[in-house]
């Protein structure tokens, strides 16, 4: 049994005693376990002493100042290591945390969470349903008896590539979730106006993809970018998971839904069913565009931007309060790993002079085309090319059929 051999509510104003109650902070919230534990650090005191710890925590007037590290006298008892426990941190690493911040994690992952893994899994989706819709009817319609699939491709993954260093320098000048939700919309009616390009016109469609890549772009690191701002290190291995089960989804959902749309056009003969142009393929693109402009708008209302400029609706002042310690903590813990480096003045002077003085640059870059090289393959319709023309199989396979393939990578990732 551990008890803080400190006064209830006594605050410290001495620098050397402010660094050390921090790093035994630290140390037993990341090694141990506790129940009913509440270290608040990095309190928020008002200029003029009166006034309680919990008032001064939870007051945040323009007169207040930083002053030191406020620690509430508890008795912290590890909690037993059982099967519950165990299962529940692996479904969710917060349930051993003040309750504080604990609610403010409740929050942040539903809303975060939930507007990320939206909005990967849309942007997934738009890239699976141009393979799909290749195999349904696009090649016919378009003639594309050469390299015009690889052209689409190609098309899209330039512009991906011209936008990528524009999309994270505007990270740091605009509102990050304006950015976000407006870049979904746009992408969502970039693609609902590919039903407007008929047989002759596939160079329109070049262009429209070219576009969309130069808008998707902005996406992940957008949203790498604000996840890792929130999260510390320990709780990045499960939210990130989640994010890229999210994407694993499309592809699980693109080829059953181009399916029941080819059985729904097949019972109306043919017939042109009001929308998609009278080709199901681009009935796609219209579902596309169905999803992701009320994505955009979700991600408009719910994305919290980074922890030192949110201004999201759901946060109460003490989840904001709550939310800066824990970005406080966040930027010592990288100092003394050696993460980071000087102070942000000094990295603002030097501007781009030391981006290349970092091996970061160049390794991760590297290891990621590496890992998006292994894994493109999957996203080329070799294997239902294969079983439409060499085996002969109606839709109902071919659409089918690979998607099976995908649903065990899901909890093998998570």
């Amino acid at each position: 049994m551990l008890y803080y051999l400190v006064k209830e509510n006594e605050k410290f104003q001495v620098p050397d005693i402010t660094r050390l109650l921090s790093r035994i902070k630290l140390f037993i919230i990341d090694k141990m376990p506790f129940k009913d534990a509440r270290l608040e650090y990095g309190s928020i005191s008002s200029d003029s002493s009166a006034g309680s710890a919990s008032s001064s925590y939870l007051n945040n007037s323009s007169n207040q100042k930083r002053t030191g590290v406020e620690v509430e006298l508890h008795e912290l008892t590890p909690t037993p290591t059982t099967a519950f426990v165990k299962v529940l941190s692996f479904l969710w690493d917060g349930h051993d945390k003040s309750p504080k911040e604990k609610s403010f994690l409740i929050k942040l992952d539903w809303f975060l969470l939930s507007s990320a893994m939206l909005g990967y899994f849309i942007k997934s989706l738009n890239q699976s349903n141009i393979s799909t819709a290749y195999m349904n009817g696009m090649k016919s319609y378009y003639g594309m008896n050469h390299n015009e699939y690889n052209y689409m491709v190609s098309f899209w993954t330039i512009g991906y590539i011209c936008g990528a260093i524009p999309a994270n320098y505007l990270l740091h000048k605009v509102n990050a979730r304006v950015y976000l939700g407006v870049m979904e919309i746009l992408w969502g009616i970039l693609t609902l106006s590919m039903i407007t390009c008929g047989p002759d016109q596939i160079v329109h469609v070049y262009f429209i993809r070219f576009i969309v890549g130069l808008l998707e772009a902005a996406f992940f690191p957008t949203v790498s970018y604000i996840i890792g701002s929130w999260y510390s290190a320990g709780e990045m291995t499960k939210r990130t998971s989640l994010f890229y089960v999210s994407s694993c989804l499309a592809g699980i959902i693109s080829g059953p839904l181009q399916e029941w749309l080819l059985q729904k056009f097949h019972r109306n003969n043919g017939v042109d069913m009001g929308w998609g142009g009278g080709e199901p393929f681009k009935c796609m693109f219209v579902v596309d565009a169905i999803i992701s402009c009320p994505i955009g708008l979700y991600t408009l209302l719910v994305n919290p931007n980074t922890p030192t400029t949110t201004d999201a609706w759901y946060f109460s002042d003490q989840d904001k309060l709550v939310a800066l310690e824990r970005y406080n903590r966040m930027q010592r813990e990288a100092s003394e790993r050696g993460d980071i480096n000087g102070s942000s003045r000094s990295a603002k002077s030097s501007g781009y002079r030391d981006l290349f003085k970092s091996w970061h640059i160049f390794v991760f870059p590297l290891m990621f085309l590496c890992f998006h090289h292994s894994g493109w393959a999957i996203g080329q319709p070799t294997f239902q090319t294969w079983m439409k023309y060499d085996l002969k199989l109606p839709s109902s396979k071919y659409n089918f059929y690979p998607a099976s393939h995908i649903s065990p990578v899901l909890g093998f990732k998570y």
